[in-house]
């Protein structure tokens, strides 16, 4: 029976969980390909765990957490097969323009990264605005991924029941924006569809960036 671990990562774990994100998404996350470009290339990882510890380092609200899993037949230590990325808002709200912190450019220029700028604004409008209402008490779920080769396991709920339980602690929300793709997973976790996201990024070849807002009812399978 395999049993699975979920907690607070460190800084050392971050480049792991980098590249666990990268791939499980490939290329199938239109905004996560334009927040990290080459993000499947050993040059776009190393660049991208870097501006995960910058971000982490300065936005006081940032928690990692890793999932690990361990079977009776292993003989070395846990190995980490799920991350996720949180805004664990105890009355401190997180920058609004994640983009003008240390790290938050993804390596535009010019009109690129105008454009940039603008479609990250609009994509996350709903979540500023939720975060706002709260009054910076909430709990978001920003990132959550599985290595492929372990997803079906129940590594994704454990990640999303960990902050479920932090948010019961605190007595506060859990959102998270879905992908289209990802909303069943969500419902079965117990959250609620509360509408779409959607924004066009006004840029050839950037495509359309489309999400699903919701929030944790606890009325999942």
């Amino acid at each position: 029976m395999t049993s699975i671990q979920v907690q607070e990562a460190s800084n050392p774990d971050l480049p792991h969980l980098f590249t666990i994100t990268s791939l499980a998404f490939q290329h199938t996350e239109p905004f996560w390909d334009l927040t990290f470009p080459s993000h499947d290339t050993p040059q776009g990882r190393s660049h991208g765990a870097h501006r995960f510890l910058l971000k982490r380092l300065s936005d006081p609200t940032i928690v990692y957490t890793k999932a690990s899993i361990n079977t009776p037949s292993s003989s070395s230590n846990d190995k980490i097969v799920g991350m996720a990325r949180w805004h664990i808002c105890e009355g401190e709200a997180p920058p609004e323009r994640e983009y003008e912190l240390p790290g938050g450019n993804p390596g535009y220029a010019g009109e690129e990264w105008e454009a940039y700028k603008r479609l990250s604004d609009a994509f996350m409008a709903k979540r500023n605005r939720a975060i706002r209402d709260s009054g910076g008490r909430i709990v978001v779920l920003d990132v959550l991924a599985v290595e492929p080769g372990f997803q079906g396991m129940g590594v994704g709920r454990r990640v999303v029941e960990w902050g479920v339980k932090r948010a019961g602690e605190l007595g506060t929300e859990v959102v998270v924006e879905s992908s289209v793709e990802g909303r069943g997973f969500y419902e079965r976790c117990g959250f609620e569809g509360r509408g779409r996201v959607v924004v066009e990024a006004g840029v050839e070849g950037w495509g359309r960036q489309e999400s699903v807002w919701m929030v944790w009812s606890g009325k999942g399978e």
